[in-house]
């Protein structure tokens, strides 16, 4: 019985983890954003909501960041097994640089909603919440970019 054995091109695996990571963690940063306005539009924001959020939110980042590890796991070990083209590293690249911009896109936007809402004694949170956000979601983009020239 033969093994299947599908070579995928690292560069492709490196912006299919990207492009995963960062869709479904900004879907996970958003829903917590919108939990946020939610209280603190109903002024139900306090210290433990908020330690509750971001519980949740740091375990769906743990549980999709799952899939695009593996394969970054996955291009790691076929980087060296075939030639890839100079057309296809340039295409994930700029796929790779295109979810950057989107993902800073998305987390201003999504602040500057939370800043329209919140009073100051807020502020410093929301601000800390966009560094956890742009952490968050760009880690895996990073590495996929920096893996493409290796």
């Amino acid at each position: 019985m033969e093994v299947f054995n599908i070579m995928i091109s690292p560069a492709w695996l490196f912006s299919l983890a990207s492009i995963i990571a960062v869709f479904g963690i900004l879907l996970a940063f958003k829903k917590m954003v919108a939990s946020i306005q939610y209280k603190l539009e109903n002024n139900q924001l306090t210290s433990e909501t908020i330690q509750k959020e971001q519980s949740r939110y740091f375990l769906k980042v743990a549980i999709i960041e799952a899939v695009p590890i593996l394969l970054i796991i996955i291009g790691f070990m076929q980087i060296g097994s075939e030639e890839v083209s100079t057309i296809s590293t340039t295409i994930a690249a700029l796929i790779i640089i295109g979810l950057i911009i989107l993902t800073v896109v998305h987390v201003f936007l999504a602040r500057n909603e939370l800043l329209r809402v919140t009073s100051n004694e807020h502020k410093a949170y929301i601000h800390t919440l966009l560094f956890l956000g742009f952490g968050t979601i760009l880690a895996i983009p990073i590495i996929s970019l920096i893996a493409l020239y290796i």
